[in-house]
């Protein structure tokens, strides 16, 4: 431990730190938006900003603060204060786990909630105030705890990272985009697919004009067709399209080297033409085939590449020896990367960098049209072999096999991709296949369901859900609680009756919880995305975000940011929602009480009353 007598001395010794240790990577959470910043500002205070700024490793180099505004429909609005260090990587590895990891995964991003759910550890229990507090009063009982607060942080952060493996992933992804690493982080998706390209088209010997006007980029997209809601107790089997738009991409030859779109143009005799209408008008284009062409042959590239990687990893994915699980995670990181550059391709040529909006209206009308291909064979053809019902589809299908058993229903399935692949579509490498069967399953609207998964057999299976409440960050942990213990028995892990009455029971029991008062309030905490602007400012955490600012601007929640909150019954307030959120610490310290009623009717009553209505039971809903 490293003790001075003043904040310029501590600062000039962290950045001579920096620089005799000389590491490749820096890393931080939440640093591109507070740490950085406020480490520069304070340098800015004491007068040793210049001395302080020279830790690149370019000699005398004064490395300064980057204000810069990231905005994304995936990632939110962000501004964030970077700290370029030549030399070294910068790493904040909250905006890594924000564009890396699974959007439903977290319910903050918080070092504490990231580390309680990957590490299951925790930051020590100190606010801001205490160490201020500390520091003023010169107490060392108090200054320990907080240098164990800080090391505790930093201990956090380096575990997340080799839990995480963010090093491979990072560099894996820099080396198949042909991408700067730190560009993952401070760009957007649209600068790798535009390297990889911009790659290929030089090898094939093409070149990318400069324009400067771009389309709005809009244009009709996949269908989605409703879904039959409702509890099916016999075997619901799905099938999926193996990378639709990749696939589509390279079987018509999709490209920007091959669009024929001057309407002087020669086309070729064996041009593929697509066609498709659009309320009262008609959309035509063709493509050149067997000829040189960019996006095909990079998606065709990519795919081999992927193909390989993942042979390599079979006889690696169950071995123990130290070697090789590093060498597995680092070829997982790899085939990985590549699965998100196919997948992106096909969006990035309606993006603004490449706009080329025919290009992909022709992939999504051509995925339409293999789409209602397959609603109809389903429905028809193959109902005649298989005795199915179609039930719904959007982009994959999902089949009802009234008269079949589980077993059977898996070996149609198979055969159903077959005959589709080769005979339907017949057009490489376009192909359907086999993904999973449900039973039972319930069907609550599109996109928003729950069941028991087998894939290959009939003896392993798991719950699978997706888009009903047991999978949305805008209901607390307590209401899933609750769903969970109600749908769980009810899936037919148990007879019906018996699995019906443990649900109701497991209800009535989470219930008497709630109206004693007995349940944390974490975990009645509810999480919410800020952005920058909003058309309709009364909502439950934009005013709380304002109130908490007013309170205290350093703690407040920042554009781009998730956080918490509850909802709080207080005479002062008035019974609108967006008056009743409020910061859960500030709640605890205040002792204002919850409003129960809120989370019964709200969190609560109605995803259990439409599940349970589902199942036939509406009495007891």
């Amino acid at each position: 431990v490293e003790n001075y007598q003043t904040e310029k001395e501590l600062l000039l010794r962290f950045a001579n730190l920096i620089v005799k240790q000389d590491p490749d990577l820096i890393y931080g959470y939440n640093s591109d938006k507070f740490d950085w910043y406020y480490l520069v500002e304070r340098s800015k205070i004491v007068n040793c900003e210049h001395a302080f700024s020279r830790i690149s490793r370019i000699k005398d180099f004064e490395c300064k603060i980057e204000d810069t505004t990231f905005n994304s429909s995936a990632y939110g609005d962000n501004n964030y204060h970077i700290f370029d260090i030549p030399g070294r990587l910068n790493i904040d590895l909250m905006v890594w786990i924000q564009r890396n990891m699974q959007v439903d995964r977290y319910s903050t991003y918080s070092l504490n909630s990231i580390s309680e759910k990957e590490l299951d550890d925790k930051k020590r229990d100190v606010d801001a105030k205490d160490i201020f507090k500390a520091f003023r009063t010169g107490s060392l009982k108090e200054i320990a705890k907080i240098g164990n607060y800080c090391c505790q942080d930093t201990v956090l952060v380096q575990n997340l990272v080799v839990k995480l493996d963010v090093v491979t992933q990072m560099f894996e992804m820099a080396n198949i985009t042909d991408t700067p690493p730190m560009w993952l982080l401070q760009k957007g998706q649209q600068i790798k697919c535009y390297s990889q390209i911009s790659k290929q088209a030089m090898e094939l010997g093409f070149l990318i004009p400069v324009v400067d006007s771009r389309d709005d980029g809009k244009f009709k997209g996949a269908i989605v067709l409703p879904p039959k809601i409702g509890k099916y107790d016999t075997p619901v089997a799905v099938l999926d399209f193996a990378s639709l738009y990749p696939s589509i991409q390279v079987a018509f030859q999709v490209c920007y080297s091959t669009i024929e779109i001057e309407a002087n143009i020669q086309r070729n005799d064996d041009s593929e033409v697509v066609t498709w209408r659009k309320e009262k008008n008609t959309y035509s284009y063709s493509f050149a085939q067997k000829q040189p062409c960019v996006i095909p042959e990079l998606q065709v590239r990519l795919k081999k590449s992927r193909k390989a990687v993942r042979a390599i990893m079979a006889p690696l994915e169950h071995s123990k020896e130290p070697e090789d699980m590093l060498r597995y995670r680092v070829l997982n990181g790899r085939q990985l990367a590549i699965k998100v550059s196919m997948n992106s391709l096909y969006g990035f040529t309606s993006a603004f960098m490449m706009n080329l909006k025919p290009l992909s209206a022709a992939v999504t009308a051509k995925g339409r049209m293999m789409i209602e291909q397959t609603k109809t064979f389903m429905e028809n053809d193959f109902e005649t072999i298989a005795k199915t019902r179609y039930i719904g589809l959007w982009k994959i299908v999902f089949a009802n096999f009234p008269k079949s058993t589980l077993a059977e229903t898996i070996s149609l399935c198979h055969k159903a991709a077959d005959i589709l692949t080769e005979n339907i579509f017949n057009r490489a490498p376009i192909e359907m296949e086999y993904e999973k069967t449900y039973l039972p399953m319930v069907i609550q609207k599109k996109k928003s369901y729950i069941g028991l998964k087998y894939e290959m057999d009939e003896t392993n299976w798991k719950i699978d859900y997706k888009g009903i409440a047991l999978k949305r960050r805008n209901y607390c942990d307590f209401a899933k609680a609750v769903l969970w213990k109600v749908t769980y028995p009810s899936l037919g892990i148990e007879p019906f009756e018996q699995g019906g009455k443990k649900a109701v029971e497991a209800l009535e029991k989470h219930l008497l919880k709630l109206v004693n008062d007995d349940v944390d309030m974490d975990d009645l905490v509810i999480s919410a995305s800020l952005k920058a602007n909003y058309k309709v400012v009364n909502l439950p955490h934009v005013n709380l975000a304002k109130r908490m600012k007013d309170r205290d601007e350093g703690s407040a929640p920042q554009a781009g940011q998730r956080y918490g909150y509850v909802v709080v019954q207080e005479d002062s307030r008035s019974s609108k929602l967006y008056e009743k959120s409020e910061d859960p610490k500030y709640a605890r310290e205040k002792n204002i009480p919850l409003d129960y009623l809120f989370y019964l009717n709200q969190q609560i009553r109605k995803p259990v009353i439409k599940f349970l209505s589902l199942l036939g039971r509406e009495k007891e809903a």
